[in-house]
């Protein structure tokens, strides 16, 4: 049995806080999975990404030199302690957390003992935006997404294209 494949809209219809998380666990997910289109329904066009303060900025440049390199590699994204604030208009939420991150190179996460991997502790803080055009319920994307690296165990070249 595999895993299946969920689509981008869940289905009740999700609002509020779950929709919102909803986005995040669809961008952690497809990074995962090397999923595209999951990846594109979790980003609006307009978003950045900054790593470290590294910034890459529209959704076209997230795709090219970060989705790539992520989702090319054997990784696990966990995202917990999340505290979600909805802004009073109900179009835009923030979101911190911490994200436990581990990455190996392709092909070597279940290679066994030896391998080199690179588990990083980092704090996040996300802001969303409503798709108020995608239909019944809430369909939240990210417009920015801010990770903040607190320590890290492993060999950094592992995240290296």
């Amino acid at each position: 049995m595999s895993i299946p494949t969920l689509p981008a809209r869940l289905n009740p219809a999700l609002t509020g806080r779950d929709a919102i998380i909803d986005a995040l666990s669809r961008f952690l997910i497809s990074l995962d999975t090397a999923d595209e289109a999951l990846f594109t329904s979790s980003i609006a066009e307009t978003a950045s990404l900054t790593i470290n303060g590294d910034t890459t900025s529209g959704l076209g440049d997230i795709l090219k030199l970060r989705f790539s390199l992520i989702g090319g590699l054997d990784t696990t994204h966990h995202a917990t302690n999340l505290r979600i604030n909805i802004s009073e208009d109900g179009k835009t939420a923030q979101a911190v957390g911490t994200l436990l991150s581990q990455h190996y190179r392709s092909g070597e996460g279940m290679a066994g003992p030896g391998k080199e991997s690179m588990l990083l502790g980092n704090l996040i803080g996300v802001e969303f935006v409503k798709d108020e055009d995608e239909g019944e319920g809430e369909f939240w994307r990210i417009q920015s997404f801010v990770l903040q690296s607190n320590w890290a165990e492993g060999v950094w070249d592992v995240l290296k294209a």
